[in-house]
């Protein structure tokens, strides 16, 4: 009661003694999954589960002896951490980055599919730290987009064992299939536009225009009847001048209209038949994915 007078929204208080190891595998589930997004209620119903699943650790005593007081609380906004880590991703050279995207889609879509069987039923799905690190390289980020879709990192409780990572246990806010979009969005496109969004994304001022420009192409190929109609769309000169914005459009096919280039505005156009409506729709995706928070 005093560290909650104190200013403490929510304390974790432990009823008896449990043993080292068994409270370290508790904390560290407990933790992780409060850093997720869960609530702290949540985050220790979880770490409860995950403890009594584990063979040596699986006794009451050790994993039961626990009560949270105070408030409630969520720590993190998981929806910025996504947006964070792809930024942060894109940093690499595109061949590791490649590499990285397509490792972390994999283990979503395995991720999907255990929670779809349903996770409750069966044990905790577990991959090993080292294989996925082998996969990703040295890339960053990526261990962010895994915490914040709900997969948890757990140390080893002995030198002779082996850094897991555990799958989630849900995924209530439909953050992991937003995270299976929005990699497949990347995946996509072509390799120029990657390199394109790696410098974009350095720009937060350009978000919403950016965005716009790309939907109203979308939009207007797809009311589009005609392979011979002109797609047209504006963009503020400020934002087209941004580096590697006009590689960007190059790229998903429009070029600037000559004689929009004394104006406020660039107009960039293309014949519909040479616009692919999939790709705008990724491109469309990865804006939304990349910028996050700065665009919602």
């Amino acid at each position: 009661e005093g560290i909650l007078a104190s200013g403490a929204e929510c304390v974790l208080i432990p009823l008896w003694p449990a043993t080292h190891q068994g409270s370290r595998l508790m904390m560290n589930a407990f933790f992780s999954s409060l850093l997720y997004g869960s609530r702290a209620s949540r985050a220790l119903s979880y770490a409860m589960q995950l403890v009594n699943k584990s063979q040596k650790y699986g006794h009451p005593a050790n994993w039961s002896g626990y009560m949270l007081l105070g408030k409630d609380i969520i720590l993190r906004d998981r929806a910025v951490d996504l947006a964070r880590s792809l930024r942060s991703m894109l940093q690499a050279p595109q061949d590791y980055l490649i590499a990285g995207l397509k490792t972390l889609q994999a283990m979503i879509v395995t991720s999907l599919k255990h929670l779809a069987q349903g996770q409750s039923q069966t044990e905790p799905k577990i991959a090993s730290r080292s294989t996925i690190e082998s996969k990703v390289g040295s890339i960053n980020g990526w261990e962010e987009l895994l915490t914040c879709n709900g997969f948890h990192f757990i140390s080893p409780l002995k030198k002779d064992m082996q850094s897991t990572i555990v799958f989630p246990e849900h995924d209530d806010s439909g953050l992991q299939k937003k995270t299976h979009r929005s990699i497949e969005a990347l995946l996509g496109l072509p390799s120029p536009c990657l390199k394109s969004f790696s410098i974009l994304c350095k720009h937060p001022s350009i978000a919403r225009p950016l965005l716009a420009a790309i939907r109203s192409g979308s939009a207007a190929l797809s009311s589009s009847h005609r392979p011979d109609t002109a797609i047209e769309i504006q963009l503020e000169r400020e934002v087209w001048q941004v580096e590697e914005c006009s590689t960007l459009f190059y790229h998903l096919g429009f070029s600037p209209n000559v004689k929009s280039t004394q104006t406020p505005w660039i107009i960039l156009q293309a014949p519909a038949k040479q616009l692919e409506l999939k790709l705008l729709q990724y491109a469309t995706t990865a804006t939304l994915a990349v910028f996050g928070e700065l665009i919602s």
